[in-house]
């Protein structure tokens, strides 16, 4: 009996490591294009303002939206690979078991303020639907606002995959459940 749970568990750990890769793959899928958007509005406006003598009005605030969509969705990047902020000067000094019930805390806490910014922001960009910016063709502002909950909700998404994947780990070791799911992203892509 305990064999079949065991193994149940590590197919279930296989499973959420493979989901969490597939939705940081698409994250950084979706930020790369961000990113190359912004270059090549900029580099446009760049070169129709100077060789042209015809700006193009809509390639500032464009580039600010995708920066903001950029941020946001980044975020939870950098907290499922950990590269995000993270002290464990003390966590680093319990046992084992107080480790996991820490990460733990720690989940619960940030999710409670994600939860807040993913409500309020839902919230705020609701309102600024029928809001529109005559910069960018009259395009909602509901587009640009809809990054801070979005990304919230991806964060919240990749703070609780990365501590269960930590906590259903075989390490025993959750002292940094950021980069304990990378190393173990980076095992189940055979890089170590």
């Amino acid at each position: 009996m305990n064999e079949v749970s065991l193994e149940a568990g590590e197919r279930l750990h296989k499973k959420l490591i493979h989901f969490q890769s597939r939705t940081i793959l698409y994250g950084k899928i979706f930020c790369v294009t961000c990113l190359a958007a912004i270059v090549i509005c900029t580099s446009l406006s760049v070169f129709f303002r100077y060789v042209f003598f015809f700006p193009l009005n809509f390639s500032d605030p464009l580039s600010v939206y995708l920066l903001t969509w950029l941020t946001f969705v980044g975020t939870g990047i950098a907290v499922s690979t950990g590269e995000h902020v993270y002290v464990d000067f003390f966590l680093s000094r319990f046992p084992d078991y107080l480790k996991k019930v820490m990460v733990v805390i720690t989940a619960i806490t940030v999710s409670f303020f994600l939860v807040l910014i993913t409500y309020y922001g839902f919230i705020f960009a609701w309102a600024m639907r029928d809001s529109s910016d005559p910069m960018i063709f009259g395009m909602s502002l509901l587009v640009p606002y809809l990054s801070v909950p979005v990304g919230a909700t991806y964060c919240l998404l990749q703070i609780w995959l990365a501590a269960i994947i930590s906590l259903l780990g075989t390490n025993n070791n959750p002292a940094q459940f950021e980069n304990n799911c990378s190393s173990t992203i980076d095992k189940t892509s055979g890089t170590n």
